[in-house]
């Protein structure tokens, strides 16, 4: 287990720093994060896989071959080249850090904000456009939605962005009613 906080601090910036290089110049900025986030929840999903990535009695060539395997035709070559370096030095519970930097660095460096949108139903041209300005107006920058269709919120929209949460589903706003009545109801509100 690696101790040093400073060092693994290093060590992540390190790794997005490589990967967002390498995407900008292939223009995949916002795919890599994508696949970078896709690999992380594979890799945690299967325990035989990350004990195998992490293996002390795995050669680091083994390590880097099964990464190969795992992903090829699944992510990028840039993203699976630093996935593959990271397994080498059994670095890879360092993917969800290396992400969340990634997405900072390319927001900072692309005056860009990546934005994950869950919505009820797919969202059309127009909603489209609405969110995007203004995001874009709120935070004084460019905006890359990523639209996630979730139909347990039932209508509206969640937008997380740089931190802070906007939250404008429906199922939000019957939970809140839902709390509001039942805080009336068992103080005896007025009837």
């Amino acid at each position: 287990m690696k101790t040093n906080r400073l060092l693994e601090k290093q060590v992540i910036e390190t790794y997005a720093s490589l990967l967002l290089e390498v995407a900008q110049g292939e223009k995949r900025v916002v795919e890599d994060l994508k696949q970078l986030e896709f690999a992380h929840d594979i890799i945690a999903e299967h325990a035989q896989l990350r004990e195998a990535i992490e293996s002390r009695m795995l050669p680091a060539k083994s390590r880097h071959a099964l990464i190969e395997d795992v992903f090829q035709g699944s992510v990028s070559p840039e993203v699976k080249d630093v996935l593959a370096i990271m397994a080498e030095r059994r670095d890879t519970d360092y993917i969800k850090r290396v992400a969340d930097v990634y997405r900072k660095m390319a927001e900072d460096k692309l005056n860009l904000i990546i934005t994950e949108v869950p919505t009820a139903v797919p969202m059309d041209d127009e909603l489209r456009a609405r969110v995007t300005h203004q995001l874009s107006k709120q935070f004084g920058k460019a905006v890359h939605l990523e639209e996630v269709v979730d139909p347990s919120i039932m209508g509206g929209v969640i937008v997380n962005a740089q931190g802070k949460r906007m939250d404008a589903s429906i199922a939000t706003q019957l939970a809140h009613a839902r709390n509001v009545l039942s805080k009336t109801v068992s103080t005896g509100g007025d009837a």
